[in-house]
């Protein structure tokens, strides 16, 4: 949304003194409020920003009495900036301070509301804000949107539960539904309702609580609707006629849903009242009110129950204390066992006490208490006083006492020290075996050397930037192309003069021949030896019979059969004494014989040479060098990833100082937690806050550092930030021991549990490289696996030059199979396609990997209202997801099942 006034950078004041709301200067700094619309309903928030420039650490603002609208602090954030132009030599450096605080402004009544000078004390000098104007519309009933409101009873007690059941009647769906009722802070607690006439069909906000809403049909004043039907239970605060409501409903209507993936819903922001409500809210008696009375207003019933029930002195017992009620259980009664009667002498009770449960309308205790002396014999019934609002007058129950057996500490002496390793002592007694706890995290990280370390990887700074992998990656390939480009260069006179060889071997072979007629047949056969050894670039004197047939058979079997029976001949007459006169025999029979194979030998295109060969190389020389040519073009085009862009705001002093203040309060916080849990979760946040601050501030992307603010959140109670850190420090740190035990121990915890699908399983285990390598690892395997697939390249093209055979014969029959480097460069090239689809995944927003971080409702399309709820049940915290799709304030997760549905964005973290 457009903001109606907005800051400029102290450098352009003056145009900002001109905007709506600009305010006076002093000392360079002046201040802007800026609304994100100046016409809203009444019950609507307007996010308001208060823009302070000049100022990177101003005091918060002093926000003047404004009846009629309530105010809500969103936080803060340094918007300051530094840039460093050089133009000409001329190094020019601008600076802009500026920090803006949000708020929410809801209007509570209609009319025009004037939002006075808002100050702000920068350098102790105070800097106001020039007034600007709100107006709120009154809410306004529509035809196709109604709200109704009830209560189960109207003349409840002061602290007795009141159901409030809200009815939306709809003929339209609704998105972003915001439900408000004036005055409910002061008067009135909320508490989450139950699901009344049906089954849940999924969950909304209503007051501020998630409850479930239950989906009908209806007729309302003569019209057909849909309804949602939810609701709270308010307890009252204080006594006297109340009146409850209007409530209002703020939402968005669809007047026109998105035909197709990439069209939006068309909406119209709407605002409708409810009907009243009035309560005569009576104040409990103050007559007979025990002293230890903590607010329960119905009736209730206690029960415990204890294990085990036969103990040493001092052995631990678990307490379980459940209280119940008639009607909902909304307060929480604060039971001390130390106050309750008979515990104090008896029993020493532990100083850490777990959060009681609710189920069911069931509170459930549990506490951890030790016998003092043999002579206890039973755990003493816990009493709790409430007012009964039946009968109207307080009253006390209390749980049944449970009996108890107690016998004395035994001593333990060196023997059994002994046989508690196992052994059995003289006496016949065999010691415990020790076994492992599943339970609990393991230990921080906090030496520098360990957490301060910069694990960021990114695909295109790792190959471009990295002189060692420059090197492994152009060194080999490089050099191979180089050695084949010499060796062709150097072989080129040699095929020259093998080219003019084979051009006259015809001529040379028919001038021996017609030249020496009256000679004998040797000199045919040296003839046909001479032009073979030319036409094959061979030698001639290791031509036989035999090899010379097999090399024309080669390029024309007729011409070699011809030739088969040329040399015969010729071997016959001049080693076997044959008779060469008339006939086929005959020396002219043989030479003309000769002449007609050689020169259907000639004519023949199948001739064997080495330009195939040599176009053969010459084409894998060009393969080489475009391959490598593509791989750097796809490197220069990629865009870095954020996580690479790191900072440098503070030195390595003030990292360590960050981080050693992070481990006291962690380790302050792990001591507070044996006695008050709720400070301790304070202290835990505190530590993530500064664990955050060390990334944000210098860019260190660690897994190690991760894996401490998983274990913060875990220890803090939020199972759904601690997943989604460890799956963070996964990434850079997969095979740490204690990161997959802490991980699974956190999974253990998730109440919503959901399998991994079959063929995600069988996909992790046949590409295990990609989910259990890191990306540092990936990246130096497929470093050596590229280097020795070349190394083994090089090898092969230099074979016949190492053991001097010439580049043929022998040598080339010894050479070494090119196959494996072939195999061991589809491996490299496989570790890299892994790093690239990574690279790929982190940048966009389809495939990226979340983690639920609140109990959230999954719809089967992008609303709260008009589409029903995905599952029976909610996602709890902690279920690990991957956005699949987004659409406005939603996105469209898979889970790990592969079934999908639509959750709001605010509701997961993006990994």
């Amino acid at each position: 949304m457009l903001l109606i006034a907005v800051c400029l950078p102290s450098p352009h004041a003056a145009s900002a003194a001109s905007a709506e709301g600009a305010g006076q200067r002093a000392d360079d700094v002046s201040i802007v409020v800026g609304l994100a619309q100046r016409t809203t309903f009444v019950g609507q928030p307007v996010r308001c920003q208060i823009v302070v420039s000049g100022s990177r650490d101003p005091s918060p603002p002093t926000i003047p009495p404004t009846p009629g609208l309530d105010w809500e602090f969103m936080g803060g954030q340094d918007r300051s900036s530094s840039s460093v132009s050089i133009i000409n030599g001329r190094r020019t450096e601008r600076r802009s301070e500026s920090y803006v605080f949000v708020y929410s402004i809801t209007p509570e009544q209609a009319g025009r509301f004037e939002i006075p000078p808002v100050t702000v004390m920068v350098n102790g000098s105070p800097v106001q804000s020039k007034p600007v104007f709100l107006t709120a519309e009154p809410p306004s009933e529509r035809e196709d949107l109604k709200v109704r409101v009830a209560v189960d009873h109207t003349e409840p007690y002061v602290g007795e539960p009141i159901e409030l059941t809200v009815t939306l009647y709809l003929r339209r769906p609704v998105q972003r539904p915001t439900f408000r009722l004036p005055g409910l802070d002061d008067q009135f607690e909320v508490h989450g309702g139950r699901v009344a006439g049906g089954s849940s069909e999924g969950k909304i906000a209503l007051l501020g609580v998630e409850v479930p809403a239950v989906r009908g049909s209806s007729r309302l004043d003569g019209l057909e609707y849909n309804t949602y039907t939810m609701s709270c239970y308010l307890v009252p605060l204080t006594a006297g006629r109340q009146e409850l409501g209007p409530m209002t409903l703020a939402c968005d209507i669809v007047v026109r849903e998105g035909i197709g993936f990439f069209d939006s819903d068309v909406t119209e922001t709407a605002v409708v009242p409810s009907n009243v409500v009035m309560l005569n809210v009576q104040p409990v008696p103050a007559d007979g009110k025990p002293a230890n009375f903590t607010g329960l207003v119905g009736r209730y019933r206690v029960s415990s129950s204890a294990r085990p029930t036969e103990v040493n002195v001092g052995d631990p017992i678990v307490l379980t204390v459940q209280v119940q009620a008639e009607g909902p259980v909304l307060r929480q009664p604060d039971i001390r066992l130390e106050d309750q009667p008979g515990f104090a002498d008896a029993f020493r009770v532990s100083d850490t006490q777990s959060e009681p449960t609710s189920k069911g309308g069931t509170l459930t205790y549990e506490f951890t208490i030790r016998p003092q002396s043999e002579s206890v014999t039973a755990i003493p019934g816990i009493e709790l006083p409430c007012f009964n609002t039946e009968t109207g007058a307080y009253e006390t129950v209390a749980s049944d006492p449970i009996d108890l057996t107690v016998r004395p500490t035994r001593v333990v002496t060196a023997n059994d020290a002994i046989s508690s390793g196992g052994q059995r002592d003289s006496a016949g007694a065999t010691g415990v075996e020790v076994s492992d706890v599943s339970e609990g995290i393991a230990h921080n990280y906090t030496a520098p050397s360990e957490v301060l370390v910069n694990q960021a990887f990114d695909l295109r700074s790792a190959v471009l930037t990295s002189p060692a992998a420059i090197a492994v990656l152009a060194g080999p390939p490089v050099a191979y192309v180089l050695c084949a480009l010499w060796f062709v260069a150097g072989k080129s006179e040699e095929r020259r003069r093998m080219a003019r060889r084979r051009a006259r071997a015809l001529g040379r072979a028919r001038q021996t021949i017609r030249n020496r007629p009256d000679e004998s047949l040797g000199d045919v056969s040296r003839a046909v030896r001479g032009y073979l050894a030319d036409r094959f670039d061979v030698v001639e004197s290791a031509l036989t019979t035999e090899e010379c047939v097999r090399l024309a058979r080669e390029v024309s079997p007729e011409a070699a059969g011809r030739l088969a029976h040329v040399l015969a001949a010729c071997d016959a007459a001049e080693y076997g004494g044959a008779d060469q006169g008339e006939g086929a025999g005959s020396s002219e029979t043989v030479r003309r014989d000769a002449l007609e194979a050689l020169a259907q030998l000639d004519r023949s295109r199948g001739t064997r040479t080495g330009s195939g060969r040599a176009r053969t190389t010459v084409s894998s020389y060009t393969g080489a060098v475009m391959l490598i040519a593509g791989v750097l073009c796809c490197l220069l085009t990629m865009p870095r990833t954020a996580a690479a862009q790191t900072r440098d705001s503070i030195d390595r002093t003030g990292a360590e100082q960050l981080l050693a203040h992070a481990n006291e309060v962690f380790n302050q916080a792990i001591e507070t937690r044996k006695t008050d849990p709720t400070d301790a979760r304070a202290e835990f946040l505190e530590s993530i806050d500064v664990w955050n601050r060390l990334v944000d501030e210098t860019g260190i992307v660690n897994g190690r550092l991760y894996y401490n603010i998983g274990n913060a959140y875990l220890l803090a109670g939020d199972v759904g930030h601690a997943i989604a850190n460890y799956r963070r420090a996964q990434r850079y740190e997969r095979g740490d021991a204690n990161l997959a035990a802490n991980l699974d121990y956190a999974r253990r915890q998730v109440a919503t549990r959901i399998e991994l699908e079959v063929e995600a399983r069988i996909r992790h285990t046949l590409f295990f490289w990609h989910y259990d390598w890191s990306p540092q690892a990936r990246f130096r395997v497929f470093l050596i696996l590229f280097a020795c697939a070349w190394c083994w390249a090089l090898v092969h093209l230099w074979w016949p030059r190492i053991i001097g055979g010439g580049g043929s014969g022998t040598a080339d029959r010894h050479r070494p199979i090119l196959w494996p480097a072939f195999v061991i460069g589809c491996v490299s090239l496989t570790l890299f396609g892994s790093l690239a689809v990574e690279e790929v995944t982190l940048r966009s927003q389809s495939g990226q990997e979340a983690v639920v971080i609140r109990s959230t409702e999954g719809r089967k399309g992008p609303s709260e209202i008009g589409y029903e709820a995905s599952f029976s049940e909610a996602l709890a915290p902690g279920v690990e997801v991957s956005i699949e799709a987004t659409r406005g304030d939603w996105v469209l997760v898979k889970l790990r099942d592969a079934r999908a549905t639509w959750l709001q964005r605010e509701d997961v973290e993006v990994i």
